[in-house]
C-alpha cells in the first residue's frame, strides 16, 4: 500500500531541528521496512489560518509504500511528541 505524510514544522525552527525531525520520520519508516518512493521539501508558506501563533511555517512531504498496516499511527505518535511540528497529515493512496 502507498501511503502519503505532510507535516508543517514551526517557521522559527533551525534547520537542524528541521533536519532532525525529517530524519526520525525516515527512521520510522525504514525501521518497519518501508520503501521511501519520494520525499520533498517544500519551503516556507504562510498558512491558511494561524496555528499555535503561528501564520508561516516549513512544509514538508513523503510518500511511501508499506505492507505494514500501523505505520500511520506510528507517524502520529511521533508527530504528537515533537514540539516544532505544527500540523501533520498521513494519507493511504488508492492503488
Amino acid at each position: 500500500m502507498n501511503y502519503e505524510t505532510i507535516f508543517i514544522v514551526r517557521p522559527d525552527a533551525s534547520q537542524e531541528q528541521q533536519d532532525e525531525i525529517l530524519k526520525e520520520v525516515k527512521g520510522i519508516l525504514s525501521e518497519k521496512k518501508t520503501a521511501v518512493l519520494s520525499e520533498q521539501n517544500w519551503g516556507r508558506k504562510t498558512l491558511a489560518y494561524e496555528i499555535k501563533k503561528n501564520k508561516e511555517g516549513f512544509y514538508y512531504y513523503v510518500k511511501f509504500s508499506s505492507l505494514v498496516s500501523d505505520i500511520p499511527n506510528k507517524l502520529s505518535l511521533f508527530y504528537r511528541r515533537s514540539e516544532p511540528v505544527l500540523k501533520f497529515l498521513t494519507l493511504r493512496l488508492d492503488d
